[in-house]
């Protein structure tokens, strides 16, 4: 399971005991506003407001891959 927070830090925990995994950091601080994982676990993608951008990171990792933009507003 993955979490986003207003610190803009995107969390991986383990479900059975709560321990946290993973922490992935978005580049500007700002605001996770939702996370989304791939059914494999392999990738996570979190949307925040700074720059209206979408950041994909590689769960392994812990690295972020590349950022979507294009949207104009929230």
């Amino acid at each position: 399971m993955y979490t986003g927070g207003a610190d803009g830090i995107v969390k991986g925990w383990e479900m059975q005991n709560g321990i946290e995994k993973c922490t992935m950091a978005l580049p500007q601080k700002g605001v996770v506003t939702s996370v989304a994982s791939s059914l494999d676990n392999e990738f996570v993608m979190a949307a925040t407001l700074t720059q209206n951008k979408i950041e994909l990171f590689r769960t392994a990792s812990n690295n972020r891959i590349m950022s979507y933009t294009g949207h104009t507003d929230c």
